[in-house]
Formats: structure tokens, sequence, C-alpha cells
């Protein structure tokens, strides 16, 4: 591993300090904002630059304070062509954003109101789908039952004549409904099974979660033995610039 000089590596030409890794960029004009390769041509000029620092970042080790140094210059110099970069971004995709969330907001007065329509008529086809389908489960226990009621009694009516009884074929049953289609769409119901919290005590512990939020805040109040869980430090480099 090498070492390198990352005051000189930081510091382009006619720039001291190492402050900032290229020149301050001007804001986009309402054109650039909307043009994708205009904006992708601003962001070509730091390429070459990251890719030099990302090799040099590879090829760097901190042995020792004046490593760690230049380590720390490095890496908050990097931080600040990073914020660099997010100010561009930002530039050039506020005013469409501004634009896209007025008219999206906008929109919304409209969207809200017809999906509330939307649901009266889907909870009204629901509830008739609902309607019908107890009926047909209804009418397939009868038609069951009375099938079974029926060679029941054959077969008592055989064993008294000592015969062998007649098989009644299985009940010819009403077929689920098909979706219902219009010229102008089609709608049909789907079904799929849902839950809730009835009682918590009895819930296998297999579908319990921690409470991660609950077990943060008692580490960072001081907590450092909880049954079953290990606490532990862990260091992370913060870095401002």
């Amino acid at each position: 591993m090498t070492t390198i000089d990352f005051n000189a590596a930081n510091n382009q030409e006619g720039i001291s300090g190492g402050a900032t890794f290229l020149p301050p960029v001007p804001p986009p004009t309402k054109t650039e904002t909307l043009d994708i390769d205009t904006a992708k041509n601003r962001f070509a000029e730091y390429e070459a630059k990251i890719e030099e620092m990302l090799i040099k970042a590879n090829s760097f080790e901190v042995v020792d304070d004046k490593t760690n140094i230049q380590a720390v210059e490095f890496a908050t110099g990097t931080k600040r062509l990073f914020n660099e970069i997010e100010k561009l971004r930002k530039a050039i995709t506020d005013e469409p954003r501004n634009f896209t969330s007025a008219i999206n907001n906008f929109a919304k007065v409209y969207t809200a109101r017809l999906k509330k329509i939307e649901n009266i008529f889907k909870s009204q086809i629901s509830s008739y789908a609902h309607k019908i389908e107890m009926k047909r489960r209804d009418d397939e226990r009868k038609a069951q039952k009375e099938a079974e009621e029926l060679q029941a009694k054959i077969n008592e009516e055989a064993k008294e004549k000592k015969i062998e009884p007649v098989h009644v074929p299985d009940p010819v049953l009403k077929a689920k409904p098909e979706p219902t289609r219009t010229e102008s769409g089609s709608a049909s119901v789907r079904k799929s099974w849902k839950w809730k919290e009835v009682d918590m005590s009895n819930v296998p512990r297999e579908y319990l979660m921690l409470d991660t939020v609950k077990i943060n805040k008692a580490v960072r109040a001081g907590a450092r033995n909880i049954p079953g869980l290990e606490i532990y430090e862990e260091s992370t480099t913060v870095l401002r610039t």
C-alpha cells in the first residue's frame, strides 16, 4: 500500500486548500431542467475526478497519525464533492419537481372524489357478490344433503332386498360466477384471507416481532443487559464539511 498527498489530490489547479473539486456550478436554465442529455453533460465533468479518487482510495492505508489525517482530508473532500453533486441534482430537478408536485396536488382534488365514487360502487358490487356466493354455497349444501339422504334411503332399501345399492351421482353444482362484463370494462370479486388481533397472549412466538424502536430507546438510555439480546458498542465515523 502507498500513501498519497491528499492535499494535492484534492486540489484542482488554481484552487487552494481543497475547498472544492470543481468551479461552482451555475444554476440550470429552464431549458436544461427538461433536457436529459444536457443534464448528463453537467454531471460528466465529475467522472474523471471521481475515478481518480476511487483508484487512490483503494490504494491507501491508514497506518499512523499522518495517514489518518490524510484519510480524513480525503474523506471530507469526497463528502464535499458528494454535496456539490447533490446541489447540482437538486438545482436541475427542483423546477420540474415543483411543477409536477403542483399538478399532482391539483389533480388529486378530482381523483380523490372519483376514488370515493368508485369505492361506493365497489362496496355495493362486493356485497351483492357475497350475497350470491352465500346462496350458491347454501344451495350446494342442500343439494349435497339431499343426495346423501337419497343414497341412505337407497342403501336401506337395497339392504332389505339384499341387492347391491345403486350409487346416486354427485349433484350438479352451480359454477362460481364469472366477471361482470360491460362495454366500458368488467368487474370481478377477488377473495383473500385477512387477519386481525384478538388476543396477543395466545399468538405463537414465531409470529411475534421485536419492538426495535423501544429497544433502541432503552439502549440509548443506558440499558446494557436485556435478556435474549446482545448489546455491543460499534464505532462509526462521522464526516462534517
